[in-house]
């Protein structure tokens, strides 16, 4: 199963498929044990002494909160639970969620895992769901080096890339489809990418959320209406959501507007900044920032950041449209879209381009013809090497702009 998150603001990982059974706390001891120990060299489990070692040496844990005979109790079940800061302590070290570090409850089903670690830094292991597939795959030598290597790769978050590189690599898509549930982030998903993993018979669900909606809230169901092009499916069961004008009004379906979220599942308030809060929270609603449109049945379609939007001539253009038509050109690894200022026109889109082999921006521009309306049609086609991202691997639209003024 794929899931591809068209949420704005997560970043892409990879998650190894997990046995649906649930997992008690000493197993997920043991098994962060042996991850951790793969991941450091050591072609083994790290030792409990070693961990404990380790939480000391490299998160100056002294207060004696973590100790073997402590950590043994754990893994034989003598002790049920972690206590709170003992918990915070190791979800710091393995750069997990403290709300995994607990028994599974009954009937625990893995069909939507959120990404444990939003928040990690480029020089940071990757998720141990991935990890931990490698090693349990370790049997297949190939496909565990594959693994390996996208998890130690400097910028592990650009993985749409990756994954475009996997499927066009047959014998190793194949095996890793199999074995592997990816996930997505921090970018619309193109209906390319989507189309060609369920051309392999890997269905494919849509995610949308935000941090601050912790993070999921709308998203497509196994067993689900999954036919619907580029649709992020139906708000989640704990909350609701809705699309809304400029003025806050309820629009009906069909017309695009901001995405509002409301339930338990949402931010009370941003820490210490009231003015931030105000601005995005009113009568429970979250102002989320993004653009959709829903349809007649209720379900979603993100289409942009509210922000990245260009008005031209009085018409609203999503750059998140011109990109997606530009990615389903063979020859475009990565595009993104601005808006620059026309005196004519107000804003005009311009389209930055990594190219994939020889590119002609003619060619570009006939591809393009033949999919947008006229007025969507970028003003210019930059080529460009890479495209500038920020630490969790979205691209950094300012920069863009900064580039097109000089």
């Amino acid at each position: 199963m794929l899931i591809a998150d068209a949420s704005l603001g997560l970043g892409w990982i990879f998650g190894a498929r997990l046995d649906s059974e649930a997992m008690k706390l000493c197993d997920k001891i043991r098994y962060l044990r042996e991850v951790e120990g793969q991941l450091r060299g050591l072609g083994r489990a790290m030792t409990q002494g070693e961990l404990v070692r380790a939480v000391r040496d490299e998160l100056g844990e002294t207060n004696g909160t973590l100790s073997q005979s402590y950590l043994s109790q754990i893994e034989s079940g003598t002790r049920p639970h972690l206590t709170n800061t003992t918990r915070l302590l190791l979800a710091r070290f393995f750069k997990v969620h403290p709300g995994y570090l607990v028994d599974d409850p009954d009937g625990y089903q893995d069909e939507l895992v959120s990404e444990l670690r939003h928040q990690a830094t480029l020089d940071e292991k990757l998720d141990l769901w991935l990890i931990g597939g490698a090693e349990r795959f370790r049997r297949d030598p190939e496909l565990r080096r594959a693994l390996l290597a996208i998890a130690r790769h400097q910028d592990s978050r650009r993985c749409l890339l990756l994954l475009e590189s996997i499927l066009e690599t047959p014998s190793l898509s194949e095996r890793l489809l199999e074995l592997l549930r990816p996930e997505a982030g921090s970018t619309l998903v193109p209906q390319s990418l989507v189309d060609a993993v369920q051309a392999r018979g890997v269905p494919v669900l849509q995610v949308y959320g935000a941090t601050e909606t912790s993070p999921i809230a709308v998203y497509t169901r196994l067993g689900g209406d999954l036919t619907r092009p580029l649709s992020t499916g139906l708000p989640g069961l704990l909350c609701e959501a809705r699309i809304v004008d400029d003025d806050g009004q309820e629009v009906h379906s069909g017309i695009a507007g901001e995405v509002e979220v409301r339930g338990p599942n949402v931010l009370t308030e941003y820490w210490r900044d009231a003015t931030a809060t105000a601005e995005s929270l009113h009568d429970g609603w979250f102002r989320t920032g993004d653009i959709a449109i829903r349809d007649a049945d209720g379900y979603f379609s993100i289409h942009d950041r509210k922000k990245n939007m260009i008005v031209s001539g009085g018409e609203n253009i999503y750059p998140a449209e011109i990109e997606r038509v530009l990615l389903d050109h063979p020859s475009v690894a990565e595009a993104a879209v601005i808006g620059v200022a026309d005196a004519r026109w107000q804003e005009v889109p311009v389209a930055y381009v990594v190219g994939r082999g020889a590119i002609s921006i003619e060619e570009l521009r006939t591809h393009l013809r033949g999919q947008l309306a006229r007025f969507k049609m970028p003003r210019e086609i930059v080529l460009v090497d890479e495209l500038p991202r920020n630490a969790l691997g979205k691209v950094q639209h300012f920069r863009l702009r900064e580039l097109h003024q000089r």
